[in-house]
């Protein structure tokens, strides 16, 4: 063998213990840290990129074990990917549990947690925590554990005298406001003075933040006079 494929091979040996010596160091200091992984996985895969450029100046033994070592660190690099640098210490948190009813598992709820849950987020909110439970479900749960005051009924039947049967809905909206009409130009004027890229949602929402719940068609209606 020549001195250059000599040379040749010295140089990639070099560079693959400095190579090595820097992926050693990011699977031990690195975990989850996808910039710093990133790199070193392009370090390695440039490596691999110029040793196959040289392959007919290397031994064959060499050159396979040489490639297997390289692979081994990406397969290693990937999963540091995926690590964190702080794991839990303690046992996996199980806040929900399902109960078999016969039919369709019932979603139970730990009763301490959902109610820390319910001071922070609204039941719609809190699905993705409760492994995907419904919102119903969240409410329901809370009402069982006495966490939240029932709602107002949907609506309400009143029999009459002559028979028949009233029925009332409740709203749980807001009032609508009273504001007046000029009250309102002014204050649309104000919003568009102000935000002149402001659509008819935004102004909503903002009127909103104001304590005036307006209708759509009024917010319309304003636009023309």
């Amino acid at each position: 063998m020549s001195e250059q494929p000599l040379a040749i091979i010295d140089n990639f040996r070099d560079a693959y213990r400095v190579l090595e010596r820097n992926v050693n160091r990011t699977l031990c200091t690195q975990r989850g840290a996808v910039t710093q992984i990133n790199f070193q996985v392009n370090e390695a895969l440039n490596f691999v990129a110029s040793l196959d450029l040289h392959r007919a100046s290397f031994p064959t033994t060499e050159f396979a074990t040489i490639q297997q070592s390289i692979s081994t660190m990406l397969a290693l690099l990937e999963q540091t990917r995926h690590l964190s640098s702080n794991p839990p210490t303690g046992a996996r948190l199980i806040v929900t549990t399902q109960v078999s009813t016969g039919g369709r598992p019932r979603i139970e709820i730990d009763p301490a947690f959902l109610s820390h849950a319910l001071t922070l987020r609204r039941p719609t909110h809190l699905r993705v925590i409760f492994g995907g439970a419904s919102a119903r479900t969240i409410r329901r749960c809370a009402l069982e554990y006495g966490l939240v005051e029932p709602g107002q009924p949907v609506y309400t039947d009143t029999p009459q005298p002559d028979g028949s049967v009233s029925r009332t809905y409740t709203s749980t909206s807001a009032p609508v406001s009273t504001i007046t009409d000029d009250e309102l130009d002014f204050m649309l004027t104000e919003i568009l003075r102000i935000f002149p890229n402001f659509g008819r949602s935004m102004i909503s929402g903002r009127l909103k933040a104001a304590g005036h719940r307006v209708p759509r068609d009024r917010i319309a209606a304003c636009y023309l006079r």
